[in-house]
């Protein structure tokens, strides 16, 4: 019996320039990748190349893309019009990750916004605010391949990614450093950035 699973699918949520650098990232993973923006001068061939772009409100493309247990959602323009209709449809449609940009406080007003909709503090809940961290890594990775040969900043960045994926209350340094090759940390999204 052969299994064949659909590809895993990203949508992102605003052609912002943090886009630019997701895009290439998740396809090379072998990630279909869609944008959604209302916002024509953002979300254009020329910044996006051949990747699907949805020029219209989340509210009405992401009923026609095929939103399901297989995507994942990220919502990137600060827009509370743009983000919230999408985020709204990403916890209907049970995406496997759901993520937002935006600070702590941006966040708690995002939630509580969600909330008077009707939004269950279960489903709130499976909203990461820890995008900041993958676009962290997005702009870690992004260094390391433009400097691969030079030591010195290898060093530093894996350092600033040990630091990024710690297990909460273990401090950076040495000890972490030396640490014996293991799984990678599991990160602890209640954890605040």
């Amino acid at each position: 019996i052969n299994v064949f699973n659909p590809t895993i699918r990203l949508i992102i949520v605003g052609a912002v320039h943090v886009t630019q650098q997701l895009v290439p990232m998740a396809r090379a993973l072998g990630h279909d990748v869609a944008i959604v923006d209302p916002r024509t001068a953002f979300a254009t061939e020329e910044r996006f190349g051949d990747v699907e772009i949805w020029r219209d409100w989340p509210d009405e493309v992401l009923p026609k893309i095929g939103v399901d247990g297989r995507t994942a959602l990220i919502a990137l323009t600060h827009d509370p019009k743009i983000d919230d209709p999408a985020l709204t449809h990403a916890l209907e449609k049970d995406c496997f990750y759901i993520g937002a940009l935006g600070s702590r406080k941006t966040h708690a007003k995002r939630l509580e916004r969600l909330k008077l909709q009707g939004i269950s503090e279960a489903a709130l809940a499976r909203i990461s605010q820890r995008v900041v961290e993958l676009v962290q890594l997005v702009h870690l990775l992004q260094r390391i391949l433009e400097c691969r040969h030079e030591q010195d900043a290898i060093l530093s960045l894996n350092r600033r990614l040990l630091r990024l994926c710690r297990p909460l209350g273990e401090r950076p340094g040495p000890a972490l450093l030396a640490r014996p090759k293991t799984a990678i940390p599991q990160i602890d999204e209640r954890r605040e950035p």
